[in-house]
């Protein structure tokens, strides 16, 4: 069976990943801010990082939060944008948010597509 890929930053990662080691099984693949190395996230994580899946949901909220723009001098899709993710980010639960944050700090092994 063929499909259609679409991916979004790591996602776009795991599509390519995918189209690589499965060429035949795609018959397109869309990428919107995707990566190509993962080698940024090849790193032992902390006991602090860790303990990321302990801490209480607002504590994890304000972590992302740190980095994300404020809207005001954003252009407007972009602030729209910002906003949209703002919104779906109160609705994640504790261990989808710990895991959002772990994702990038655990061990990992790194590759790279070529």
């Amino acid at each position: 069976r063929q499909v259609h890929l679409y991916g979004v930053g790591l996602g776009g990662f795991l599509c390519q990943v995918f189209a690589k080691l499965f060429p035949s099984r795609v018959l397109s693949i869309a990428l919107t801010n995707s990566l190509c190395d993962t080698s940024v996230f090849n790193r032992d994580a902390t006991l602090f990082e860790q303990a990321y899946a302990y801490m209480p949901d607002f504590y994890l909220r304000n972590l992302i939060l740190e980095h994300f723009p404020t809207v005001e001098n954003l252009p407007p899709g972009v602030g729209d944008a910002v906003n949209f993710q703002l919104a779906h980010l109160e609705a994640l639960s504790q261990s989808e948010l710990a895991s959002r944050v772990t994702l990038n700090l655990t061990i990992g092994e790194s590759r790279q597509i070529s």
